[in-house]
């Protein structure tokens, strides 16, 4: 769900091995357990987004971001009016249409 991202390379000469060091910053973070550890879902390019696409790359974001990875699974038992959820997961709340 990243939509943003920054990628950096390092050269280390004086390394027998490893003398590139490649490392790539995604933005808003992912890792959230039970998702897949990519920066993209696998499938036909712009399938959950077809009225956004440009060039196989959804370009509907959200400007939000969700501080807590279980907003899912709350929304479950309270929904958007309950205060840990306007405060923890706008993303969620807000951007059901869109990338986050």
């Amino acid at each position: 769900s990243s939509y943003l991202i920054g990628c950096g390379i390092a050269y280390c000469p004086n390394q027998s091995v490893l003398k590139y060091y490649y490392v790539c910053q995604y933005c808003p973070a992912g890792n959230i357990i039970g998702r897949e550890h990519v920066p993209y879902q696998k499938g036909t390019p712009c399938a959950s987004c077809p009225k956004s696409c440009d060039n196989g790359l959804c370009t509907n974001s959200c400007e939000y971001d969700d501080t807590i990875s279980n907003c899912k699974d709350l929304m479950k038992v309270v929904n958007c009016d309950h205060d840990l959820l306007k405060t923890n997961c706008p993303a969620t709340c807000k951007c059901s249409d869109k990338i986050y």
